[in-house]
């Protein structure tokens, strides 16, 4: 919990933006159930310093009232944890939903931390690895007071396999469990998964096809958060979905507003970590994104849902007014841009032509045009950013220590490559019968997780700062190189990219 504005200007690793790290002055946390956002701006108080709400909690509240405000300029996929996939969402979704396992509720690196959800413990598996069996704690009950079983949490399970009413969850499974053909309980109502079993009401086994040792991360989904099958409306479960959270929603209007209180039947011991301060949590959707700049400036909303950072006005009035900067937050994203070098099309099917484009791709440039260092990013040179688990830090094409590009080594690459520049024909076109340049590769978008594709586009270096309100991250290739009819090396940009929040 922090009393700062989460004004983020989200800095990533070769895409940043401003976190303003808002909340008002008693107000909000990045765990379930947050503080209460009751008057005044009050970041300005306390120890509040650029970035201090990266890696700790600044101003922390303890007071009980008011009402916590959130604002989106998008709307959620679903608010049914069976549906959902977006970041944002799946973290919201922690305000009311609770899966076997979750993540530690605590700042930076710590929330990467896996912990019990439902379930007593993190799950165990069989000396083959095959079956994973979770022990649910016992006293859980929904919000009208109803008890919680393993059967309600495989029936939350079984529920996601019918991707025709339930289409935007994860798969996992689907691909990871014994019977992947089951249609789903829709369908086949007189059908059962027999790839979950549960012994008792608080024991609950699925049976892999193969051991798959990071399972416990699966089931931290929402997919696992207990539905009651006699409550389960298909796909209007997410006007109100049973709550096992500390808030409940009291009243959903799609694509325009939803309102949360507070659970009666949640209790602290489910969650040591979470808070159930405020007595009212609202979130506005389909928000102009500068709205919700100034709202947060002005204290009369306390969390950008989404996270992705202010807009270009709102950064620039936050990197120029110290008062306002040292409630602000550049939070990296851990999302990559990148530019996809098409290896099956000559002469790029020579790692040497490669190599040569790498060297003299001039990052700064990339850097520059997505808006600088915190809107555009910090240049990376890694495919693995700094926040996630493996990152080794290296620069083997000098992406760091020469940004600008190493011509040099571009050159003697391109030697290498066995392609002078001189002597490759340049193509007319059938049209006008005038030279062309050979272009960029062509971008293509990716989305391989959470999130969907960022803006994808091919630009000249002058290029204008991109649309896309996601945060974007790291750029490993950022150029392309083409060659004059002098042989010179001159510069292209493109883009490939994906989210990954």
């Amino acid at each position: 919990m922090t009393s700062r504005r989460t004004l983020a200007i989200t800095a990533c690793a070769l895409t940043a933006g401003l976190a303003l790290a808002a909340c008002s002055s008693s107000s909000t946390s990045s765990s379930p159930g947050g503080s209460s956002s009751s008057a005044g701006t009050g970041a300005s108080a306390g120890n509040a310093s650029f970035n201090a709400g990266v890696t700790g909690v600044v101003n922390p509240s303890t007071k009980k009232g008011g009402t916590l405000t959130y604002a989106v300029s998008t709307t959620p996929d679903s608010t049914d944890g069976g549906n959902e996939y977006y970041a944002w969402t799946l973290n919201f979704n922690r305000l009311y939903q609770t899966p076997l396992t979750t993540y530690k509720s605590c700042p930076g690196a710590c929330a990467n931390t896996l912990v019990p959800g439902i379930a007593t413990a993190l799950g165990t598996a069989s000396s083959n690895g095959l079956v994973w069996t979770y022990h649910i704690k016992q006293g859980l009950k929904y919000e009208d007071g109803s008890p919680v079983t393993a059967q309600d949490v495989k029936y939350a399970v079984e529920r996601t396999y019918d991707r025709g009413v339930l289409a935007n969850g994860p798969s996992y499974f689907q691909v990871l469990l014994a019977d992947p053909k089951y249609p789903g309980p829709y369908k086949d109502k007189t059908g059962d998964l027999t790839s979950i079993t549960t012994p008792d009401n608080y024991t609950i086994q699925f049976h892999l096809t193969a051991p798959f040792p990071d399972f416990n991360y699966v089931v931290a989904f929402p997919q696992t958060a207990p539905v009651p099958k006699a409550k389960d409306t298909g796909s209007n479960y997410q006007l109100h979905p049973m709550s096992t959270g500390p808030y409940m929603f009291s009243s959903v209007q799609l694509n325009k507003q939803a309102t949360l209180v507070p659970n009666p039947n949640w209790t602290q011991n489910e969650d040591t970590e979470a808070r159930q301060l405020p007595s009212k949590i609202v979130i506005d959707l389909n928000v102009n994104a500068e709205d919700i700049d100034n709202r947060l400036l002005a204290g009369d909303i306390q969390v950008d849902s989404q996270g992705a950072g202010v807009q270009a006005a709102a950064r620039a009035k936050l990197l120029s007014t110290p008062s306002l900067q040292k409630n602000t937050d550049a939070a990296p994203g851990n999302r990559l841009w990148f530019v996809y070098i098409n290896s099956k099309v000559a002469p790029l099917n020579n790692v040497n032509c490669r190599q040569a484009v790498e060297y003299a791709a001039n990052k700064t440039d990339l850097q520059t045009a997505y808006g600088g260092p915190y809107a555009g990013g910090a240049i990376g040179s890694t495919l693995l950013l700094p926040g996630m688990g493996g990152f080794t830090p290296f620069d083997l094409y000098n992406a760091k220590s020469q940004p600008t590009g190493d011509l040099t080594k571009a050159k003697a690459a391109l030697t290498a490559c066995g392609t002078p520049a001189a002597s490759r024909p340049v193509p007319r076109t059938a049209a006008t019968g005038r030279r062309k340049s050979p272009g960029p590769p062509r971008c293509r978008r990716r989305s391989p997780g959470w999130g969907s594709p960022c803006n994808c586009t091919a630009t000249p270096r002058a290029a204008t700062t991109p649309t896309s309100r996601a945060r974007r991250t790291t750029s490993t290739s950022t150029t392309w190189a083409s060659t004059s009819a002098a042989g010179r090396l001159t510069g292209r940009t493109a883009t490939a990219c994906w989210t990954r929040s």
